[in-house]
């Protein structure tokens, strides 16, 4: 049978210690610089023993041993066990029930989703905040307690919000601040492009449309939201956000791209001006399109903007309760602590590669 391994070989990687009091967050994905960084904030600048795990979908036939330095109980491991069957035996792709049933076995903090069941993990929750059902995804899920409204008694469920929402909410109210803008199109039709829809239509945007390489895949993600697939005739948007991987490339190659980048105000005050007056690039390292932005008198809202509130406010639900007020006054704000940990994760892996140089 093939299922997903848990961080086991990642635990190792990283030198994670994990112990019977040991609290878990769960993680789809991450590489080993993320890894580092979180072991950094919690052991370094908040003192806290909690443990970053990441669980991928790979063939079992592949997966090391589950090894942990630890003194953790006999149920605590069978719980690490069973994190290692959270993929699916078909696709190789980890399992939304898996995922939320490892959740509640380990009695983890929660769990951080960056890929495959933003979507599918929502019939496996109790609750979802109104944004990330609006979105049909969630990419932070917390255990928490609730009280019964027919029975009285106290029960754990399962939270799911969207932080990716109110990250890119807040990098484009930041990128767009002194112009109104009403009218924006999106490159794109993966999940990004969801959150980007609904954030944009819940910011006030009247006219949101959906362009990409495929225009078969861009039409159905247009009908599947109710929005229009993007007309360069027709259509003069103000805002161009990039949700694909295509802005470290010439743009020439992104099928649909230019058009968009290129679309005519025929009605605005200088005829035939373009009608595109800011770009969110999803992507980090998007040199080439912001080259286009200076080049064109388009303002460039890179990814990043949308990384660090997106990262804090994910963080600050993960770690609500968790951490005493004191502790979290004396460390500063939550961007300020994680800057720290990613300093001193660089750190901790230059000593580590010197190291292994000797």
């Amino acid at each position: 049978m093939q299922s997903a391994v848990t961080a086991a070989s990642v635990l190792t990687l990283v030198d994670t210690p994990m112990g019977a009091e040991t609290l878990y967050i769960l993680s789809t994905s991450g590489r080993p610089e993320s890894m580092r960084r979180y072991r950094e904030l919690f052991r370094r600048v908040l003192g806290v023993d909690i443990a970053y795990i990441v669980i991928n979908a790979i063939d079992a036939g592949r997966a090391p041993p589950l090894r942990t330095s630890t003194t953790s109980s006999d149920s605590r491991k069978d719980a690490l066990e069973a994190a290692a069957l959270s993929g699916s035996s078909r696709d190789n792709k980890i399992d939304a029930k898996r995922f939320c049933d490892t959740i509640l076995g380990l009695q983890a903090i929660g769990g951080a989703i960056s890929k495959d069941i933003k979507g599918l993990v929502i019939p496996h929750l109790q609750y979802v905040e109104p944004r990330a059902a609006a979105i049909g995804a969630v990419n932070t899920v917390v255990r928490r307690r609730r009280q019964n409204a027919a029975t009285g008694q106290w029960e754990e469920i399962l939270a799911g919000y969207n932080t990716d929402a109110e990250g890119f909410a807040v990098a484009v109210e930041q990128g767009i601040s002194g112009i109104r803008l009403t009218r924006a199109v999106v490159y794109g039709y993966g999940g990004v492009t969801n959150v980007a829809v609904r954030v944009l239509q819940h910011m006030g945007f009247t006219e949101v449309t959906i362009t990409g390489r495929r225009p078969e895949l861009a039409a159905a993600r247009a009908k599947s939201l109710g929005v229009d697939v993007f007309d360069p005739t027709k259509h003069r948007p103000e805002l161009l956000v990039n949700a694909a991987p295509v802005s470290s490339e010439p743009l020439d190659r992104a099928l649909g791209l230019l058009p968009a980048l290129q679309a005519v105000d025929h009605d605005g005050p200088q005829p035939y001006q373009r009608s595109v007056k800011a770009v969110f690039d999803h992507e980090l390292q998007g040199k080439v399109l912001e080259a286009y932005c200076a080049a064109n008198d388009m303002r460039y809202i890179p990814g990043s903007a949308m990384y660090w509130p997106q990262m804090v406010r994910q963080w600050e639900i993960l770690l609500d309760g968790r951490i005493p007020p004191e502790r979290l006054a004396q460390a500063g704000d939550m961007q300020r602590m994680l800057q720290e940990a990613e300093r001193l994760a660089s750190s901790s892996a230059a000593a580590q590669l010197s190291r292994n140089k000797l």
